[in-house]
């Protein structure tokens, strides 16, 4: 991509904000000259390039400290700490795996029991030859009172090893988990439904783009500009939902931000209870609002065309940043309140996807689908909204250091021609894209030019 001087000193500048660094205007001028050289106004700077400078202005070299001798004290509180954390690394482990095995409401899966069985301490071996001897019918699962059954034997036996009966006491209470779970949904499901009335011109309202670009406010704003009030619309919010289901079933709200744990009981029951409100939405006409990055198209087959077949009206609100301004901006978000960012190499594929994708999302919409693209790019109370064919498209492209897939997205957006790298029909091609690219150059070596001059 192309960047001018300005723009790399002001991304330069607001990584090294946002990471907390010290402001230090020589240092980030060096930082600057290291890839534009004096005289210079641009320079051509691939995506990996790009990554590379974000990183070196987010992470400046360490002052490393001569630290004093460890005493014979502190290196046995060390060993007792570790001792305790292992004991906690285990436990979790195992209610990751129980966290798991509470998605399914039907049938207990005997891999996933001997995967937990070993977080707990138990050999591979051990673990599948003890599941295999409860496994009656040879299905490889357990109905629920097969499963209670289980426990109770390995409860009582004198012989079993500890590490199966740590594991037994833990797993002991899931028939009433699983209970619990059904009537959580039933309950989380019921009040979103309360809150949205039926519509007789129903809207699927879908926040696309990568995490960091604003998608919260861009929506706000779309849903004024056409008159759709946000609490009367079906919104599930997976965080929300996983908190709530910590809070109210397994009561261990404080592991909320442990990745493995979160990540293991989201697609359980909350990815569960996800699904039967979109359901129930689209079934009833309900303003349905869900989110997407665009980096697959699981939610245009499963969720937007279903509902443009039930009558629905679809508006993509597609929120439009350069990952140059995305990057600082996840960096002081995490900073203020904790929130993490995907690798920033990922974030760069998802934005790339996002432009590759858009096609799609609006072909399952059917005639009904519009696109509305927000402009983020600027300072905070800046953003503008636009539609199709709006030519302020193009100047973004031109004016903004997108990648050359949104820039080229964006150039065909503005003609009214949707964006894939098929070739065929109005679709752009590679080949157009190189095009595109040289437009670029040649304009920017023309502009640079003239402020030599100047």
């Amino acid at each position: 991509m192309l960047i001018t001087r300005a723009q790399l000193l002001e991304l330069v500048k607001d990584v090294d904000e946002a990471s907390g660094g010290d402001g230090d205007e020589s240092r980030l001028n060096k930082e600057v000259a290291a890839h534009i050289s004096d005289g210079e106004d641009m320079c051509q700077m691939s995506l990996s390039h790009m990554l590379a400078v974000i990183e070196k202005a987010q992470h400046p070299p360490l002052v490393v400290k001569q630290l004093p001798p460890i005493t014979p004290q502190q290196e046995k509180d060390e060993a007792d700490t570790n001792a305790e954390l292992d004991d906690v690394d285990v436990q979790n482990a195992a209610f990751v795996r129980l966290a798991r095995l509470a998605g399914d409401s039907q049938k207990i899966d005997l891999e996933e029991l001997a995967l937990s069985l070993q977080s707990a301490g138990a050999d591979a071996v051990t673990a599948h030859e003890l599941m295999a001897r409860f496994d009656s019918n040879g299905d490889r699962a357990l109905a629920h009172d097969e499963f209670e059954r289980m426990v109770a034997i390995l409860l009582s036996d004198p012989d079993a090893h500890l590490s199966v009966k740590k594991w037994s006491q833990m797993i002991a209470d899931y028939p009433d988990l699983q209970k619990r779970s059904q009537q959580w949904l039933d309950k989380a499901v019921q009040e979103m439904m309360s809150k949205a009335p039926i519509q007789t011109e129903p809207h699927v309202v879908v926040p696309y783009g990568p995490p960091g670009c604003g998608k919260t406010g861009a929506t706000n704003a779309a849903l004024n500009q056409y008159g759709i009030k946000k609490e009367e619309c079906v919104e599930p919010n997976i965080d929300d939902l996983v908190r709530s289901y910590m809070q109210e079933v397994t009561k261990n709200e404080d592991m909320f931000g442990d990745q493995a744990t979160y990540f293991a009981i989201r697609s359980g029951w909350p990815s569960k209870a996800t699904c039967r409100m979109m359901e129930m939405a689209i079934q009833t006409k309900r303003h349905v609002i869900v989110e997407t990055t665009g980096r697959s198209t699981w939610l245009a087959s499963n969720v937007i065309e279903p509902a443009a077949k039930n009558g629905f009206r679809t508006m993509i609100v597609y929120v439009l940043v350069p990952l140059a301004k995305i990057a600082p901006r996840a960096l002081a978000r995490k900073k203020r309140t904790g929130q993490g960012h995907p690798p920033f190499t990922e974030l760069s594929q998802t934005c790339v996807k996002a432009a590759r994708n858009l096609a799609t999302f609006k072909d399952a919409g059917g005639n009904k689908a519009i696109v509305l693209f927000a402009n983020n790019a600027g300072s905070y109370g800046t953003l503008r909204l636009m539609k199709e064919m709006d030519p302020d498209l193009e100047t973004m492209a031109r004016e903004e250091p997108f990648c050359l897939e949104l820039c080229a997205m964006l150039a065909q957006q503005a003609r009214g021609k949707p964006y894939t790298l098929d070739g065929a029909g109005s679709h752009v091609s590679q080949r157009e894209i190189g095009k595109f690219q040289g437009l670029m150059i040649d304009c920017f070596t023309w502009i640079s030019g003239k402020l030599r001059v100047r």
